[in-house]
């Protein structure tokens, strides 16, 4: 039977060693670099911030792909047009299309950066405002929903071992009387 990629996913973020707080920050921080920091800059500050503050290294990096090179193109408007709601300034989706479509022809990482630096502060001040919408709104949801889980399966798991250890108990005491 073959599992879906949810539950691989979820396998992998109970299988990580650490606390289940340490796990819960790494998902947490990963959400905060992922919509804070742009596709391209974001291994460098996630590994720093999940060292600093003892977190899943591996999780904090596999939460940041939350924005990724193929997600970017839907993401980020909406990204910029949430922080420009905020702003009380709303940008027209068109206009962050216009904007955006350079960031979609660019070939190498290097003209995608160039590119998004190029939008301007009209663009990037409600980036960042929209990456800190969602930040808000996912880190705390990130960091209970891992937190949850892991100690969920961990308790699972120590009371499947304790019922292990009770059966193979009870089998050495049988086989200790028959023996006499």
């Amino acid at each position: 039977m073959k599992r879906s990629s949810f539950s691989k996913f979820v396998l992998k973020i109970v299988q990580q060693e650490g606390s289940p707080d340490c796990i819960a920050r790494g998902a947490a921080l990963g959400l905060f670099v992922g919509w804070m920091f742009p596709v391209g800059l974001q291994t460098l500050p996630v590994l720093f911030l999940a060292f600093v503050f003892r977190a899943n290294k591996v999780l904090a990096w596999m939460f940041t792909c939350v924005t990724n090179p193929a997600t970017i193109f839907f993401v980020y408007p909406v990204q910029c047009y949430v922080g420009s709601l905020v702003l009380f300034n709303p940008l027209k989706i068109s206009v962050l299309k216009n904007n955006f479509r350079g960031l979609i022809k660019a070939e190498t990482m290097q003209d995608a950066w160039q590119n998004f630096t190029s939008l301007g502060s009209c663009v990037l001040v409600p980036f960042f405002v929209g990456g800190l919408v969602f930040t808000l709104i996912t880190a705390p949801l990130g960091y209970w929903f891992c937190y949850r889980l892991a100690s969920f399966f961990r308790a699972r798991r120590e009371l499947r071992r304790k019922k292990r250890m009770e059966l193979q108990g009870q089998v050495e005491e049988k086989q200790e009387k028959e023996a006499e």
